[in-house]
């Protein structure tokens, strides 16, 4: 956006003349909402703030209608890291944007651009109240479409699967498959996300089907970077599985390897940082486990991962708590294989703070598990035990018996060394 002292001094002077300043804002807004209506889209977060950009030249004149409409636009830019800014210009919108006429509301959905940019700054439950209905903006609907009931029930299956309710998450996701949908974007979407909670499920064979499905529409239906998101699922549903299996062979590694850096590299190419951060993790944590050279090829790719994120927090002035927790995690597994047992803790710890305000269970539960891991391994049983518990009545709550599995199987291999 332009820096506050160039458009302080534009606007002093435009508001000189009413008419010139109505007239240049509305000016402004359609040039810069160009960028969403050209065919090369929104391709990295410039071009967001870009987009983002006309919603303040509509909202400075209090055209609601075309506000309301450019902020709808710009919320497409919300992977490139933009919900922080699209929440704020929302909250300034406020009830301006109710004074449209239903049918309006009814096309742009505004309640369910709210609960997306909620979900990516991992307010989850907020964006869930917002998804089971908003009766103030919906009061009066006569009829609700199908397309609109898919939508909303696709995101309570994200926000379903990010806080570890996935039988859930499963059972909306499955629901809006059977549906059926002509958008392809939300198919593979959904398939992933069901694909993702049958993973943590350990139920690692239904978790590939899913995303080899996703892939495969991917392939044939749409773009680069919608093949590469695939392909992310799918490559840590393998990783899950070897690890879970304690089995790694030379051929599986070197297909992941290639597919997580293949997707990197689409990732770059759209400045999309988030997914190649979630990429790097994901390498690292499958060279953890091979315990490769002293872990020397798992600390570099964190080191990515750790400075892309770095520069899209500095981009957008915002800090994932789903990507903090990611690294946080990821670093303190680096740590527990290097015996730095204090700082392995104390990443954990913080870790656990982050996940109990997001409220996601499934992340919760996996740093107690780690944390008891390292207390064990330090001698100090009882913490051991306690985080242990905490880790087991969790995955009690998710319905998961194999991750419990994992668990007890992961203690008792402790216990004998």
């Amino acid at each position: 956006m332009l820096p506050p002292s160039v458009r302080e001094a534009a606007k002093s002077r435009l508001l000189e003349n009413r008419t010139h300043w109505e007239i240049t804002n509305v000016k402004a807004g359609e040039f810069w909402g160009t960028y969403y209506d050209s065919k090369a889209g929104i391709k990295s977060y410039y071009d967001a703030i870009r987009v983002i950009e006309s919603f303040e030249h509509y909202y400075s004149i209090e055209d609601w209608h075309k506000a309301v409409m450019a902020w709808r636009k710009s919320s497409r830019s919300r992977k490139f890291g933009c919900s922080s800014i699209l929440q704020n210009q929302r909250k300034r919108l406020g009830e301006n944007s109710l004074l449209l006429p239903l049918e309006q509301l009814e096309q742009l959905d505004i309640s369910i651009a709210d609960a997306i940019n909620l979900f990516y700054v991992s307010k989850y439950s907020d964006a869930i109240k917002i998804l089971y209905l908003d009766p103030k903006v919906y009061k009066g609907r006569n009829s609700i479409t199908k397309d609109w009931i898919k939508t909303r029930v696709e995101w309570l299956c994200a926000c379903y699967t990010d806080i570890g309710e996935f039988k859930l998450a499963i059972e909306y996701g499955n629901y809006v498959i059977g549906l059926g949908t002509s958008i392809h974007t939300r198919q593979i979407h959904l398939l992933n996300l069901v694909g993702s909670s049958h993973c943590s499920l350990c139920d690692f064979d239904v978790s590939i089907n899913s995303h080899q499905a996703a892939l495969d529409i991917a392939k044939k239906e749409c773009s680069q970077e919608h093949i590469a998101y695939s392909h992310v699922y799918l490559a840590y549903c393998q990783i899950s599985k070897m690890e879970f299996f304690k089995s790694f062979s030379k051929e599986k590694v070197a297909e992941v390897t290639s597919i997580l850096q293949e997707s990197i590299n689409v990732f770059k190419q759209i400045d999309d940082k988030s997914s190649e951060v979630i990429a790097n993790c994901h390498l690292v944590k499958l060279y953890l486990y091979l315990h490769i050279e002293k872990n020397t090829v798992a600390r570099r790719f964190y080191d990515n991962a750790y400075s892309i994120n770095q520069k899209l927090s500095q981009e957008t002035s915002f800090s994932s708590p789903y990507l903090k927790n990611l690294l946080l995690t990821i670093l303190a597994k680096l740590n527990f294989m290097d015996r730095k047992f204090d700082e392995t803790i104390n990443l954990l710890k913080q870790s656990i703070f982050l996940c109990e305000e997001m409220g996601t269970k499934f992340f919760l539960a996996e740093s107690y598990f780690q944390l008891g891991l390292t207390y064990q391994a330090m001698g100090e049983h009882d913490q051991a035990e306690t985080y242990k518990a905490k880790a087991l009545e969790l995955f009690g709550q998710m319905e998961a018996p194999k991750q419990i599995e994992r668990v007890n199987q992961a203690f008792e291999q402790g216990a004998k060394q």
